[in-house]
């Protein structure tokens, strides 16, 4: 302390020098020595002290002005720091905290309007709608509208049927559907059939279009049978991939704002436009409208629903208390037990009505008459049961728009085909019947067996076999040949019940319908402008670095968050175990260390243990996979031996034989072989045989087929 008094005078000296300036109230020797020589009166013990004071002055004078001159140039340091560091720092700090809340601002404006005012103010339209749908000139003519289109649907359904082309129906009916719904806005929103047509018009186009693209990629999964390349492209509409997943959402898309936005559009702003310029407009106006578009079918949905529950409910009570258990089940079930009765009262034995030639000729007449009743009764007992079932079924699914045909054309192909071979059967009966009894006449003539009444019971037995069996036959002749005549009467019973479900899904869509459909222009006319756009140019015309600069900084400021807050719990965590394990091992007298230390050998002991375990396991899923191993690849060797093909003939056995690119089942190919057609399978693999087959033209194919479809000749 003492050597820095007397080094802070020396510094103020140093100090004085340095800046070139003296302190104030220094007294200088020069002066003193100038009043003494004109004083020479002064003693000198008086100039002594006078010399001594003028230097503690002086002392004291540098002292004060070091101090003060290292205070001003801290307090001069601060201030540079605060005006080139701190303040710049803080206004960097608060330029960005500001854009922070720009940010955060501009994004609760957004959610607030995108997800409170405009779903509010959807709602409010789309409940201002319910008056017009109540009202009953307008439901009529929206319900004549869908009427027409479930007409439509359900004949493409059941073309798509008789086709054996479902596809026809389960692709064309959502199409005729959409295209029926954007002619119900365009007549609802503007009061005339004319908009109605012009905007279903644009949709038929649109949707053109997009069967075309589809028919593009069907051609070119055609060229897959005689070309390497055109799977390439068809896989797009069959494979799971990312790209034919977006091409399928960007139809369906396309098509859901055909029906609101399209039909608006076309009869204003795009009225005199052409299908192109109409086509780019409406994509853009659907992006523009497409966040309303979403909402607004779930509000017109969920209202309509709540509106239609009571007539759905109404519907399916009628129907299923009514129309079922009232008129068709018992009325079936009536038929059932009177045809029950009269097939119960028919009791034929084959063997006994022509071997016994005791019953008489007219016992046996009527015999022979009830073999036909009873193939006739057994037919209208099947088909009363199938109608039975195919009723109770259609008349449910009949309001919700599911059903299902009678047969397929399979199906009855398949009783035909099985009628015919017990007809066959018959027949060979028939035919063996005559050589059994041919052969007895024969053998009793040749034995010189004349009795008159042997001969007489074999002819009589032979007339009635050949009458019992011309019966069995005629009878399944006449089961066949009706039959035959199933696939109009059931194709005609499928599309009656096709057009009814028409009838009833149009009653309760059309109120549905005209909920949405008068909503759809005020939500159409609600947007003016983009309100994201909007807040990006206000934060834009403040800041032009805004707003994605603020963006950035608040995902890096969640980030961060993100990432001390992790840190912070993993420190908590480890600062908890830490605090476990000085607790347990600082605790205790000699024995409770000695006990520990014990635990550590057993615990070392057990994990050797586990890891020598852990080890010999490891050791012994290698050996066992090893074997594993081996024995799939024998397997392998012994099957690729047993299933090389050697060239062998076999012929198709199923109408359509189809080709798969690998022998999977799910790699299905639309090129095929037909019934008959012989093949030289090379290879065998997974109940799939390699063909190679070339057609009468010279192309060939080449690919797997399933097995269960070739036999060996």
């Amino acid at each position: 302390m003492i050597y820095f008094i007397f080094l802070l005078p020396l510094l103020g000296y140093i100090l004085s020098k340095w800046i070139n300036e003296e302190p104030k109230g220094l007294f200088k020797q020069e002066v003193l020595s100038t009043s003494i020589s004109q004083n020479p009166s002064w003693h000198l013990p008086i100039v002594i002290i006078g010399f001594l004071m003028s230097f503690l002055i002086n002392v004291f004078v540098y002292s004060v002005f070091a101090i003060t001159g290292i205070i001003s140039k801290f307090i001069e340091i601060i201030k540079w720091l605060y005006h080139n560091i701190l303040e710049p720092i803080w206004n960097v700090i608060k330029k960005i905290c500001i854009m922070i809340a720009e940010i955060i601002v501009m994004i609760i404006k957004i959610s607030i309007h995108y997800l409170v005012k405009i779903p509010l103010d959807i709602l409010i339209k789309v409940i201002n709608s319910v008056t017009y749908t109540l009202n009953w000139s307008n439901y009529y003519r929206t319900f004549k509208v869908i009427a027409i289109g479930s007409f439509a649907a359900g004949f493409l359904i059941f073309i798509g049927h008789l086709s054996e082309i479902p596809q026809i129906g389960s692709i064309g009916s959502p199409f005729v559907l959409a295209i029926t719904l954007t002619w119900v806005v365009g007549l609802v929103s503007f009061g005339n059939h004319q908009n109605g047509k012009r905007a279903a018009i644009f949709a038929l186009s649109v949707i053109g279009l997009i069967l075309s693209i589809f028919a593009l990629l069907y051609v070119t999964n055609l060229l897959d049978s005689i070309t390497s390349w055109g799977g390439v492209f068809a896989g797009l509409l069959y494979s799971p991939s990312l790209v034919s997943i977006s091409l399928a959402v960007l139809l369906i898309i396309t098509v859901v704002f055909i029906t609101n936005v399209g039909a608006i559009y076309i009869n204003s702003d795009a009225a005199n436009l052409s299908f192109t310029d109409n086509l780019k407009g409406c994509l853009r106006h659907s992006f523009n409208r497409s966040w309303s578009f979403i909402v607004q079918p779930i509000f017109a949905i969920a209202i309509g629903a709540l509106i239609v529950v009571i007539p759905y409910l109404l519907l399916n009570f009628s129907a299923d208390s009514v129309l079922k258990e009232k008129i068709v089940s018992p009325t079936l079930s009536s038929t059932f037990k009177s045809l029950n009765e009269e097939i119960n009262k028919i009791n034929i034995n084959p063997s006994q009505i022509i071997n016994d030639v005791k019953i008489s000729q007219a016992e046996f007449d009527k015999a022979i008459l009830d073999v036909g009743k009873k193939i006739e009764l057994e037919l209208k007992i099947s088909e009363n049961n199938r109608y039975s079932s195919y009723f109770s079924k259609a008349i449910i699914n009949g309001i919700t728009y599911k059903i299902e045909p009678v047969a397929t054309a399979k199906e009855i192909e398949d009783e035909i085909n099985k009628s015919k071979k017990d007809k066959d059967n018959q027949e060979t009966s028939k035919l063996e019947a005559f050589i059994n009894i041919d052969a007895q006449l024969a053998q009793s003539k040749a034995s010189g067996d004349s009795d008159p009444k042997k001969i007489a019971d074999l002819n009589t037995k032979r007339q009635r076999t050949d009458k019992y069996y011309s019966a069995e036959i005629t009878g399944l002749q006449a089961k066949i040949k009706y039959q035959e005549g199933n696939s109009i009467r059931y194709n005609l019973t499928y599309l009656f019940f096709l057009l009814a479900s028409g009838i009833l899904f149009s009653i309760l869509i059309a109120l549905i319908a005209n909920i949405y459909a008068a909503s759809v222009k005020p939500v159409y006319e609600m947007w003016s402008s983009n309100f994201i756009i909007e807040k990006v140019n206000e934060a834009r015309s403040k800041n032009s670095y805004q707003p994605w600069v603020g963006i950035l900084l608040i995902g890096l400021l969640a980030l961060g968050s993100a990432g001390f807050g992790s840190k912070s719990i993993n420190g908590i965590k480890m600062m908890l175990m830490s605090k476990e394990t000085s607790d347990t091992t600082f605790t205790g007298e000699e024995d409770a260390l000695e006990a520990r230390e014990q635990a550590i050998l057993d615990s070392i002991a057990s994990a050797e243990e586990a890891a020598n375990q852990a080890a010999a396991d490891v050791e012994a899923a290698a050996a066992q996979e090893m074997r594993r191993s081996d024995s799939i690849a024998a397997a392998m060797l012994t099957e690729a031996a047993s299933y090389q093909m050697n060239g062998e003939p076999y012929t198709v056995n199923s109408e359509r034989c189809y080709f798969y690119t690998e022998p999977n089942i799910n790699t299905k190919r639309s090129a095929y072989l037909v019934y008959g057609e012989t093949v030289y399978p090379m290879e065998r693999r997974d109940g799939f045989f390699y063909v190679e087959f070339t057609n009468p033209s010279g192309q060939t194919t080449k690919g797997w087929v399933q097995d269960s479809d070739l036999n060996s000749l």
